[in-house]
């Protein structure tokens, strides 16, 4: 069955926090290279903030952000963020530019 992301999204948050996830990934992960593992996380995650209550949407993209980037081997299993800010700004080393789309966010609540 095939899955519309988005289709039950009620907040502009979880659109901003879906866009951020899928911006992650699109910097980190070089266009055309395969990487399953890394997709199936940004699939879970996707249907995860269709459920999430709003003040838990940064958390969630917090740990994606963890997760993926353990799972790209730019993080040890050990090591976790403090906060979403803290996960943001190790992914903004690693592609040594900005994550533009947290600003929306940040804005959303």
């Amino acid at each position: 069955m095939q899955h519309f992301y988005g289709s039950s999204y009620r907040s502009l948050s979880q659109v901003a926090a879906a866009y951020a996830a899928c911006e992650i990934v699109n910097r980190l992960i070089m266009e055309a290279q395969e990487h399953d593992e890394s997709y199936s996380l940004l699939d879970r995650y996707l249907r995860e903030i269709e459920s999430a209550k709003l003040q838990e949407i940064p958390i969630l993209l917090q740990k994606f952000i963890d997760t993926l980037l353990i799972t790209l081997g730019f993080k040890r299993k050990d090591t976790g963020s403090t906060s979403l800010a803290s996960a943001l700004a190790a992914v903004e080393r690693i592609i040594e530019r900005k994550v533009r789309s947290v600003h929306l966010l940040l804005r959303s609540g």
